[in-house]
């Protein structure tokens, strides 16, 4: 995996480009936990979709960007 490439472990920052991830990762709460654990004391920047979800069962997409790090 790409957090697991030797370059990737000596960073101290990793980025991934806007669309590495193709699905709503802040709604998929298992794999949000698979990065942080995986990330250690590392962050992570990459660009991501995200939807808003508007009543009445409508929602709205946005492209964004997330930086993940955990203190330790």
């Amino acid at each position: 995996a790409l957090l697991d490439d030797p370059a990737a472990q000596q960073a101290s920052v990793i980025i991934w480009p806007e669309g590495a991830l193709p699905f709503p990762l802040l709604e998929d709460a298992p794999t949000l936990a698979a990065l942080e654990q995986k990330l250690g004391t590392r962050a992570l920047a990459t660009g991501l979709v995200r939807r808003d979800f508007v009543p009445p069962d409508q929602s709205t997409w946005f492209n964004s960007l997330i930086v993940m790090s955990r203190d330790e």
